[in-house]
């Protein structure tokens, strides 16, 4: 179940999550939040994803965008015109996400085996 965090995003309608705020906290035991990335470490998955492209002038492309002002926004915007890339950005990306949860739930797992 995912819900927004309404302090970091004020455009949210509250009203429209309301059915799931009930759930969450009828039952909050039984969930798991997850924190999300640092906008430090979403950058630095952008420069890893950079790294790994072959295509020197798409690669150039975005290095230009994660170096000019608003870096999020304007990779988003060389990305969706990246062609094949705009894919594996997506794959990429996935993978790192699923890291980054496998993580918290180790961490979790860990401090749960030192509280027995």
């Amino acid at each position: 179940m995912e819900l927004p965090d309404f302090d970091m995003n004020p455009d949210y309608d509250r009203e429209l999550w309301q059915e799931t705020i009930e759930k969450l906290e009828s039952s909050y035991d039984r969930y798991i939040e997850f924190q999300p990335m640092s906008s430090r470490e979403f950058f630095q998955m952008m420069v890893d994803f950079v790294d790994s492209i072959p295509d020197i002038s798409v690669k150039y492309q975005l290095i230009k965008s994660l170096n000019r002002p608003k870096p999020f926004r304007n990779f988003k915007n060389e990305i969706n015109c990246a062609g094949i890339y705009r894919n594996k950005w997506f794959e990429f990306k996935e993978k790192v996400y699923c890291q980054w949860i496998e993580k918290q739930i180790d961490k979790l797992n860990k401090s749960g085996n030192e509280e027995e």
